[in-house]
């Protein structure tokens, strides 16, 4: 065989050899033959390349993603961030892809950026914060719009993270907390308003067995021993305690000696004294206990008033008879009488004027 139709023949096959590509499933390969583009972009698959008059652009189908930078806002009520996002997107035409846009890759990230920017700045900082998926379908909508004469399909945008200035999430902190305090007071007056109406029908229950308070009292008590406390609460009522009070001022209406009338105090029979024994039992044990205690504390005092008007007599009588005793004598009888008006306990009045009386006591 002639040396020249061999080196023909190894020029040719490597020729074909080189013309021979491969195409990956997940590619498509977009050819220029002699400067124009052929109809449809080739793969996946076994392709031919003719060298030197053929060039090929190969164009990825999958997925990708771009991260947006930082990007400082302003949002609509004048509040300065730095949101961070995520663009996914995926090449659905690589012929509009590699003919209509230089670098389909940098000017989708740059729109990216731009659209953000944009519609960011058209919501307020709460919306931004708790309306991301609004924003990030607004955002996608856009980009979208635009790069689809790309042959880009803009499949998701995600909104990575929002950067707010110290005294601004100062602020949102402060706002959360006085949030949080409102429900617990909201939460807690319900439980209140509960708890009354729970206490409302137990105080109608207690007021048709009054044994049950009794008890209930007992088992407070109870409660109170379990941890071994010395001391011990006698619930008193404020009625009572009222009762009491006017009973032991004498705050009522004068009768006809000039003294004051006493509520609930009644003539007794034959004597015309008034009866406040059997008005303090009717009125209870703790009254009944309250009236004696100030007999017993104004029977103290009328001793003691005694025994001081019974020393200035004697120190009278010690003394010499002169001119001036009289007026002495009559100056210890106003002490006297003085001390008798000046007592607060109106039914043993006149017991305080006699002294001889008390004395021998």
């Amino acid at each position: 065989m002639d040396p020249f139709t061999i080196v023909a023949v190894v020029i040719v096959a490597l020729f074909v050899m080189s013309a021979i590509k491969v195409v990956p499933e997940y590619e498509r390969v977009v050819v220029f033959r002699l400067g124009r583009l052929l109809g449809q972009p080739k793969g996946p698959g076994l392709v031919l390349i003719f060298p030197i008059i053929d060039r090929i652009n190969r164009v990825s189908m999958q997925i990708d993603t771009l991260d947006v930078p930082p990007q400082d806002i302003i949002t609509r009520d004048n509040v300065t961030a730095k949101v961070a996002a995520v663009v996914f997107y995926k090449v659905v035409d690589a012929r509009r892809a590699i003919v209509e846009v230089k670098d389909f890759r940098f000017s989708t990230s740059q729109f990216a950026q731009t659209t953000l920017r944009s519609v960011l700045g058209e919501v307020e900082l709460d919306e931004l914060l708790s309306s991301r998926e609004k924003v990030k379908t607004r955002v996608q909508e856009i980009l979208d719009l635009h790069t689809d004469p790309w042959g880009i399909k803009v499949t998701a945008v995600e909104i990575r993270s929002v950067d707010l200035p110290d005294n601004m999430q100062r602020a949102i902190a402060k706002q959360a907390e006085a949030e949080r305090e409102k429900r617990a007071k909201i939460i807690h007056a319900e439980g209140e308003f509960a708890a009354s109406e729970r206490l409302a029908e137990a105080s109608k229950i207690m007021a048709t067995q009054p044994i049950a308070l009794q008890l209930r009292y007992l088992q407070t008590l109870t409660e109170i021993g379990i941890e071994k406390n010395t001391t011990i609460v006698f619930p008193v009522p404020i009625d009572m305690i009222e009762a009491l009070w006017k009973k032991a001022t004498g705050n009522g209406p004068l009768n006809a000696s000039g003294r004051r009338k006493r509520a609930g105090t009644a003539p007794r029979e034959g004597t015309g004294l008034p009866s406040r024994v059997g008005h303090d039992r009717a009125a209870g044990p703790v009254l009944f206990l309250g009236g004696h205690v100030r007999r017993v504390f104004c029977l103290w005092l009328y001793a003691r008033q005694a025994r001081h008007t019974r020393d200035v007599f004697a120190g009278q009588q010690r003394q010499q008879w002169r001119p001036e005793y009289g007026l002495g004598q009559a100056r210890a009888g106003d002490a006297a009488a003085r001390a008798g008006d000046s007592n607060p306990c109106g039914e043993f009045r006149g017991a305080a004027a006699q002294p001889g009386r008390s004395d021998r006591g």
